[in-house]
C-alpha cells in the first residue's frame, strides 16, 4: 500500500516511475502463469507496463517466506537474475520503487536474507512499520541492523493507522521519533476504500501526499545520487 501510494504521488508529480517486487509469494495460477495481485496493483499505480518477469523475477504459489515457498516448488532462486532485472528497470525509469517482503530478515534462499538483497542492490531503505504494540522493537531493530550494514535509511513510515487508535498506537510515533535515528516520514491511515485485490486506489494518492513527506524522500534521493 505504501509503495503504491508513493508511486501514485511521484507519477502525478511528473516522474517516470517503475516498480519491482523481486520475490513474491502467494500467487495464483491464471492461464498457465502465476499472477500476483500485489504486483498488478503496483504496476497499475505507476502506470508502467514492464514485463512481469522483470518486475518480479520469482513468483511463487504458497504465501510463505520466499526460501520456504521456493523449496516447496523446487525453485532455485538466483540473486544474479534479480540484480539483472533491477538494472534493466532502473535504466528505464526516473525512479524505481523496490518493495520487499516481510522484513529485513525474511530468508530469500538458504543463508541469504532480504537485507542482503538491499545491500546487493545498493538502494536506500524506507522502513514501513505497523502502528500497534510491538512495532517499537521491530522498527528500532530494523533501523539499527540496517545502519550496521551501512544501508542508507531514508526514514520510517507507519502504515494502516486506525481511525480510533489504541494507547500504544497513539504513543508509538513519538517513541519512534526519539529513538529510530531516522526521520518519521509520515503516518498513513487505514483507508477503507482501498483494495489490492479489487485494484481500488480510492483516496490513496491524496492521502499519501497529505500524510507522507514525499519531498524529503526525493531530496534524499537527489543528494545520494550526485
Amino acid at each position: 500500500m505504501v509503495a503504491a501510494g508513493l508511486a501514485l504521488v511521484l507519477r502525478d508529480a511528473g516522474f517516470d516511475v517503475g516498480v519491482m517486487k523481486p520475490v513474491v509469494t502467494g500467487c495464483r495460477s491464471h492461464r498457465g502463469k502465476f499472477v500476483s495481485e500485489d504486483v498488478e496493483y503496483l504496476v497499475s499505480a505507476c502506470g508502467c507496463d514492464d514485463e512481469r518477469n522483470l518486475v518480479s523475477p520469482y513468483m511463487l504459489r504458497e504465501p510463505l517466506a520466499p526460501e520456504v515457498a521456493a523449496g516447496l516448488e523446487n525453485v532455485r532462486i538466483d540473486i544474479r537474475k534479480i540484480i539483472r532485472a533491477f538494472g534493466a528497470l532502473r535504466r528505464r525509469h526516473d525512479v524505481l520503487l523496490v518493495e520487499g517482503a516481510g522484513g529485513l530478515f525474511v530468508p530469500i534462499k538458504p543463508k541469504y536474507f532480504m537485507i542482503d538483497l538491499v545491500t546487493a542492490l545498493s538502494v536506500p531503505l524506507i522502513v514501513v512499520a505497523r502502528p500497534g504494540l510491538g512495532t517499537i522493537n521491530h522498527t528500532l531493530l530494523s533501523c539499527e541492523v540496517a545502519r550496521r550494514r551501512e544501508i542508507d535509511v531514508v526514514g520510517v513510515i507507519i502504515n494502516n493507522y486506525a481511525e480510533r487508535p489504541s494507547l500504544a498506537e497513539r504513543t508509538n510515533p513519538d517513541v519512534l521519533r526519539r529513538y529510530a535515528r531516522a526521520p518519521l516520514l509520515g503516518i498513513l491511515p487505514h483507508l477503507p476504500g482501498v483494495s489490492v485485490e479489487e485494484r481500488k486506489y480510492g483516496k490513496l494518492s491524496q492521502t499519501t501526499e497529505d500524510s507522507i513527506d514525499v519531498r524529503k524522500v526525493l531530496d534524499h534521493l537527489r543528494r545520494t545520487s550526485r
